[in-house]
């Protein structure tokens, strides 16, 4: 590797955590703009303005990455990110929103890619390798933590008319980032003929594939949106303040992170079909308990935020 392990893994999980940041404060815009008088019907589509375009430009990205490089379009998928950050908290127009998710997924699809071609290209232990993989995914899910944490106080405190201007610490964070990458050096792959990755990709294309990245797309999707609705139902329907319903969503992706960890020692002692049968049991179990909770309390059913919070952990352990 062409630099230090603690070096060169720290504009990593920096990227990570910004982006972890901007996908995932969709909960909060929704929340936000649906007390500006945005109707509902209008703030469903954000999700698939975000979703869409890291599904398709991540099919095309390797194209344009292997042209400028991993470090040059990791560099200036982060420069895009931190100036439409930068620009948010002072455009009041709902149909920039649209542009923002759409841009945020873009370089969101580059970036990953980025990440994951630096790590492959620069580090060989395979024990340096899973510890660099392990404190990226933390990243990720530390960033929704951040992001639904900080923004919760903002917008429960005196300031909370200038939410928006949160975003503008996410443009800090990718300064820093940048910064970083440019003072470091990394091995960049050897540069592959344009038409073989080409072949690849239109040899992938075949029904069982479509119907495989059909049911990948369907999950994330669903998961997401999960997420990113989670907090307008929490002040919507179980009564609590806005900075409550955003901790909430925070601590759902702590389980989460919590449910891949205990997964990721589980899976090497225990039978796998047993396993599977264990996590479907107690997501029924959560179900089940969850509807009767809603029958039996209606008026107060704040309950379910600990519920769904358990959800996070428990999904996990199946998905892993």
């Amino acid at each position: 590797m062409t630099a230090k392990l603690s070096k060169f893994s720290l504009p990593l999980k920096l990227t990570f955590l910004i982006f972890s940041m901007v996908l995932n404060c969709m909960g909060i815009v929704i929340l936000q703009l649906s007390e500006a008088k945005i109707t509902y019907d209008k703030l469903g589509f954000l999700e698939s303005f975000k979703d869409l375009p890291i599904a398709f430009i991540s099919l095309f990205a390797v194209n344009f990455i292997s042209k400028t490089g991993t470090k040059n379009s990791l560099i200036l998928a982060l420069t895009i990110v931190g100036i439409c950050s930068l620009i948010l908290p002072f455009v009041e127009v709902f149909w920039f929103y649209k542009l923002w998710f759409a841009i945020i997924g873009t370089c969101f699809a580059i970036g990953k890619i980025c990440v994951f071609g630096m790590i492959r290209n620069n580090v060989s232990d395979e024990k340096s390798l899973a510890k660099i993989m392990n404190s990226v995914e933390a990243s990720f899910m530390i960033g929704i933590f951040v992001v639904n944490t900080g923004f919760g106080w903002l917008i429960s405190s005196r300031f909370s008319e200038f939410w928006k201007f949160g975003f503008l610490s996410i443009s800090v964070l990718s300064a820093v980032a940048i910064f970083l990458f440019s003072r470091l050096e990394i091995s960049e792959p050897a540069k592959t003929d344009q038409s073989n990755v080409f072949k690849e990709v239109s040899g992938m294309i075949n029904p069982l594939m479509v119907i495989f990245l059909a049911v990948i797309f369907s999950i994330l999707f669903v998961e997401q949106s999960f997420n990113s609705w989670l907090p307008s139902f929490y002040k919507n329907h179980l009564k609590v303040d806005s900075f409550f319903a955003l901790q909430a969503s925070s601590f759902l992706a702590l389980f989460s992170y919590i449910g891949r960890i205990v997964t990721a020692n589980i899976i090497q002692r225990f039978s796998l079909s047993k396993y599977y049968i264990l996590c479907i049991s107690i997501i029924i179990l959560l179900l089940i308990l969850i509807i009767g909770i809603q029958f039996a309390d209606t008026d107060d059913s704040r309950i379910l935020l600990f519920y769904f919070r358990l959800s996070g952990s428990s999904c996990h352990l199946f998905i892993r």
